[in-house]
C-alpha cells in the first residue's frame, strides 16, 4: 500500500476530480490524504464535503503550511489536480516522493513533475513542447 497526497483547490475539483480519483485509490487499497489548497473561489464547505468523499486524511486550507513544512505525514506520491504547482513541488521535494500533475495545458512548474496527465492529444502536445519530453498521458 503507498499513500498518495491529492492537492485540490476549488470546489469544482473536489467533487469533479477528487472523488473520483479519491474511489480510486481507496479501492486499489491506497491511503490518501486530501491536502485543500487556497483559492479564491472556495465556499467554506470543501473542507466538509472533503471528509465525505473517503479520504483518510483531510488537510484544510489553513493546515497547508504546517503539511509543507514537515507534518508527520509521509506522502509516497503527489499527486496535483489544481492550483497553484509551487504547493505540489514542495511537498514532492519534503516527501522525497514524485509529483504528478493534472493539466489542461502547459504552466509553471510541470517540469518538475514525473507524469502529467491532461485531457486530449491536443493538450498533450503543447504541454510536451513546454516540459521537453517529459511524460505526458491523455
Amino acid at each position: 500500500m503507498k499513500r498518495i497526497a491529492v492537492l485540490a483547490n476549488g470546489p469544482g475539483e473536489l467533487w469533479g476530480w477528487c472523488r473520483p480519483v479519491v474511489k480510486a485509490l481507496k479501492d486499489e487499497g491506497h491511503g490518501v490524504d486530501l491536502v485543500l489548497l487556497p483559492c479564491q473561489y472556495a465556499s467554506g464547505a470543501e473542507e466538509r464535503l472533503a471528509l465525505l468523499l473517503g479520504a483518510d486524511r483531510v488537510v484544510p486550507p489553513a493546515g497547508l503550511p504546517k503539511e509543507i513544512s514537515g507534518g508527520r505525514n509521509r506522502a509516497d506520491g503527489v499527486l496535483q489536480l489544481g492550483g497553484d504547482l509551487l504547493y505540489g513541488r514542495l511537498l514532492a521535494k519534503r516527501n522525497g516522493s514524485p509529483l504528478f500533475s493534472y493539466s489542461y495545458g502547459p504552466k509553471k512548474g510541470l517540469r518538475a513533475c514525473r507524469l502529467v496527465l491532461t485531457a486530449c492529444e491536443s493538450m498533450a502536445g503543447s504541454i510536451r513542447k513546454m516540459t521537453r519530453g517529459r511524460s505526458v498521458e491523455v
